[in-house]
């Protein structure tokens, strides 16, 4: 299972939102918002972009970026965890459950665009 952090961050902002990632030697990912590297602690990416998968807020973007996709949605709260589904019209559920919403959104949402989570 993916965890939450700037890998599931680059993998939602390319596989559920669109966004095209900057690559380099090395296959070192750029930001898509300032271009910087995401996983280079001194001169790296300054937390302008959304961290999908550990705040709230930009979760609920990936949620609408799902329903604008044409996409069913459900939440729900079991024994302490999020639970995610997923549903494109005439197909089955896809889910994913976490401890928080947003690493429940974002692997629901990576399930449902085919890319593993």
């Amino acid at each position: 299972m993916m965890q939450p952090g700037r890998e599931m961050d680059a993998a939602v902002a390319e596989g559920v939102m669109g966004y095209a990632f900057y690559r380099y030697e090395k296959d070192n990912s750029r930001c898509y918002h300032c271009g910087r590297g995401l996983y280079d602690d001194e001169n790296g990416c300054d937390g302008e972009c959304c961290h999908y998968s550990t705040d709230d807020d930009a979760a609920w973007t990936v949620v609408r970026a799902m329903w604008e996709k044409g996409y069913e949605i459900n939440l729900s709260r079991d024994d302490g965890q999020i639970d995610c589904d997923f549903r494109e019209a005439d197909k089955e559920w896809v889910w994913a459950s976490a401890p928080t919403l947003p690493h429940a959104v974002c692997m629901a949402a990576l399930r449902a665009m085919g890319v593993e989570a």
